[in-house]
């Protein structure tokens, strides 16, 4: 495993293309963090080796939480990660803040409002379930507020 060598300089934003807690507004997010001077980076789309290498010179990540938040392991120390999450009584907020100082990597979290808690419409009654995997959406503001 070759791993690139160097300062962590890199500012990332993790892009997520699943059916599953959709940021309703993620291309929104997308351009505006490009514009501050973020990569773009889609870890599903990526090699093992890849993403060791850009998680490792990373200074800096914005992604939702989910399974690419794992490559947090592969950070150095007192690099910060903000994850995005879905105001939701049911999330456990401390699972990635516990995995995060495991490694010496600083979390913040931003919330987002949940726009549709139904996803497939399939009753009236909000479950854990079904708010888990709900679309959201977060403020620009709040980003630019935790980065």
């Amino acid at each position: 495993l070759d791993i690139v060598p160097g300062e962590p300089n890199a500012q990332i934003f993790i892009t997520r293309n699943s059916q599953f807690r959709i940021i309703a507004n993620q291309t929104e997010i997308s351009n505006f963090l490009i514009d501050q001077g973020y990569q773009v980076v889609d870890p599903s789309s990526m090699t093992f080796k890849q993403q060791v290498n850009i998680f490792s010179r990373a200074k800096l990540v914005v992604g939702q939480t989910g399974a690419a938040l794992a490559n947090i392991m592969f950070m150095q120390p007192g690099t910060h990660v903000v994850a995005l999450i879905a105001d939701n009584p049911f999330v456990n907020e401390d699972y990635f803040r516990d995995y995060a100082h495991t490694f010496d990597v600083e979390l913040t979290y931003v919330s987002g409002s949940i726009i549709n808690p139904h996803l497939y419409n399939v009753k009236d009654q909000l479950d854990e379930r079904h708010m888990m995997n709900a679309v959201f959406s977060i403020a620009l503001e709040d980003i630019a507020k935790a980065i």
